[in-house]
């Protein structure tokens, strides 16, 4: 809860910024959550570089809208020799002087990360994933069944992306598919988190129950976190669950905040050390 709550807060903060657009919301933090934890910042502010009304319009196929992602993350060039990446870039052309829009200064990185997350591959997926679903927010309030969002991630990519992870940089032929795993953290980190703060700001109770059930039947998440717990034969069992262990990890362990911590209390109390004392726990 702690988590959630956490969570919620920048929810709100990022409500506020979009003048109580909960729509505009769900794009700037899906987006971010297609950057991953290195690109997420940047992709949060591509995101708020392009007004949600842009998206809107793309009614047919995503060619656009990925033309204007990747134009205005700055992965464009006149000096492709391809044929695709040259008409997205003259697209992105057109795009950006008929909705007046204005590349943000953003650094996209490719270091230390699998080619299958490959910003590129990435952008190529929000734009498919936007096209198809212009009410994100809508659903995730109405829907009780996960089928539905995950049937959102089912969406092909232009053939070009089946030989390439970049521009230009041939690559043997396979359909880049979002894995079982990869929704599921978003559902855990994007969807759960707008569906419970929608439901706290709107004193609707239901929703926060729903997004607890979401948690509680998802599996847990494959982490370091999770991983390192389980090695000292801590399992979690669900995702609910799981965003309790990380939450302890990086909230109270990393920060030494055992006596803040009702399970570092209870150690301390068996070890025989006064609780009011200072003390850091080894693990």
């Amino acid at each position: 809860f702690e988590r959630l709550e956490e969570k919620c807060s920048k929810i709100i903060d990022l409500l506020s910024v979009s003048k109580g657009d909960w729509e505009v919301v769900c794009w700037w933090l899906t987006a971010r959550y297609f950057g991953g934890r290195v690109n997420g910042d940047s992709f949060e502010r591509l995101a708020q570089s392009i007004p949600l009304s842009i998206l809107h319009r793309q009614h047919e196929t995503s060619f656009a809208l990925e033309a204007i992602l990747f134009g205005q993350s700055g992965l464009l060039s006149h000096k492709y020799q391809e044929t695709y990446p040259l008409e997205l870039f003259r697209e992105y052309l057109f795009q950006r002087k008929k909705y007046s829009l204005r590349q943000p200064p953003i650094a996209i990185h490719f270091l230390r990360m699998r080619p299958a997350n490959f910003p590129t591959i990435k952008l190529a997926q929000l734009s498919a994933i936007i096209t198809r679903n212009k009410k994100m927010m809508r659903d995730i309030i109405e829907v009780s069944d996960l089928t539905i969002i995950r049937s959102w991630f089912d969406v092909p990519l232009a053939e070009y992306w089946s030989t390439h992870y970049r521009f230009e940089e041939a690559s043997p032929f396979i359909i880049k598919r979002i894995g079982k795993q990869s929704i599921d953290n978003f559902i855990i980190n994007v969807a759960v988190p707008l569906c419970y703060a929608y439901g706290a700001y709107h004193k609707l109770s239901s929703l926060q129950q729903k997004a607890l059930n979401w948690l509680e039947m998802l599996d847990s998440e494959s982490n370091t976190i999770i991983h390192g717990f389980g090695s000292l034969g801590i399992h979690s069992n669900n995702a609910f669950e799981a965003q309790a262990l990380m939450q302890l990890k990086s909230n109270y362990c990393d920060n030494k905040r055992c006596l803040e911590c009702d399970i570092g209390s209870e150690i301390l109390r068996k070890s025989g050390k006064p609780s009011n004392q200072t003390t850091t726990i080894e693990s």
